[in-house]
Formats: structure tokens, sequence, C-alpha cells
């Protein structure tokens, strides 16, 4: 276990790390408490799913952006992935928004299987079901909080960052369809004016500055 940041490695998955926070079995526990503390597998089990939905959902989007994956981190309200590779500002964006989708794909069955099933009886199945959708919903709403630590912080930029990407029109190739990094991200410097330019730009300076000293005498 790695003790300064709270997560140990539970395993690798085509070569990369799994590894879960120390809050998670604890979240895990808790998750049906709303229905009593009590020994409930299938609300754990319940719980299981939702962070490897989320985890799946960041995943597949890195994946299809481009990047590689190198980590997977579960923590008691959704998990973090990194990868290796630049993305640019609405890449980052849009993957933030893969841990709400595989969240939302999980609602969904779980909301049909409710329907199509009818009510449950049992208690396992029960506490399964309430964590599936009570619980997933209020750790997507956690998430979703424009927050550093979570989603949210990236999630939100992409709706402005899309009507930036919009209106450069078309994008640079036909084999990125995502405008790169620098669109949405100022320069640390501003490049100097060519010298020809400059000098352009100080003699209208200088002339604009003669024409009103001439006025005011």
């Amino acid at each position: 276990m790695n003790e300064k940041s709270g997560f140990f490695t539970v395993g690798r998955w085509n070569g990369v790390a799994l590894r879960v926070h120390w809050t998670t079995p604890l979240a895990a526990l808790c998750s049906a408490a709303p229905r009593g503390l009590h020994f409930s597998p299938g609300a754990w089990i319940a719980f299981a799913l939702i962070i490897l939905a989320h985890e799946l959902g960041h995943a597949f989007l890195i994946r299809s952006s481009g990047a590689a994956l190198s980590g997977i981190e579960a923590t008691a309200v959704g998990g973090e992935c990194h990868w290796d590779g630049n993305l640019n500002a609405l890449q980052r964006a849009t993957v933030a928004w893969g841990g709400m989708l595989g969240q939302a794909s999980l609602f969904a069955a779980s909301w049909i299987a409710i329907h199509a099933l009818g009510p449950f009886h049992s208690a396992t199945l029960a506490d399964a079901i309430y964590v599936l959708t009570v619980t997933n919903g209020f750790i997507a709403l956690v998430n979703l909080l424009p927050i550093a630590a979570f989603d949210g912080a990236e999630a939100w930029k992409f709706f402005a960052l899309r009507r930036q990407a919009r209106r450069y029109g078309r994008y640079q190739d036909g084999t990125n369809p995502l405008p790169p990094r620098e669109w949405f991200e100022a320069p640390d410097e501003i490049p100097p004016l060519p010298h020809e330019v400059q000098e352009q730009v100080d003699r209208i300076i200088k002339d604009a500055g003669g024409r009103k000293q001439k006025v005011e005498d």
C-alpha cells in the first residue's frame, strides 16, 4: 500500500495498474446505509459495479482519443484514469464525461430491470437496486461538482470548448477530428511582430500623435 496517497495495487489489466483507495471499501459498506446498516453483499457488489462502470467510461474515451491508458485508480466517489499522450482541452473535457456516461448506462439498465422484472422480494436484490439507482445518482452528482478533485472541473468546460471549435470551422486535418490544445490555451509568451510590421505600427502611432498635437494647437 502507498501510505502517502492511500492507494494499494490490486492487480493489472492489459498492463494497466489497478489501484484502490482505502476509502472505497468503506463507501461500499455504507452504500445502502439509508436502508439500515446490515450485512448486504448485494449492495457491495452493486457499488463495485458503479465504480467499474465509471472507470470503464473514462478508459473507453481515453483510448478513443488516441491516448494510452496507463493507470486506473478507484475511490469512494468514482476514481481517476491516467494516460500517456497529449490530449487537448476539448478531449480532456470529453474524457471527463466518460464516468458519467458509464454510470448513466448502469442506471438505465437498472431502471429497465425494475420495470421488467417487477418488485424484488429478496433483500439482497432490493439493496443492489437501491445502490444502482439512488447511490449511483448521488455519486454522479458529486462527481459533477466543478471542483478540482471531481470530474466536473473539466467536464463543464466541454460546452464552451465545443462552441469554440465550431467557431473555428473545419479542423486542421481529417485524421484528428479535434482541434489542437493550442486553440484553447493561451501561449506562455506572445511572439514579437516581424521587423517590417513593427516599423509600420510605430510610424502609424507617431503620425497619429503628430496629428493630435496639431489639432490641440
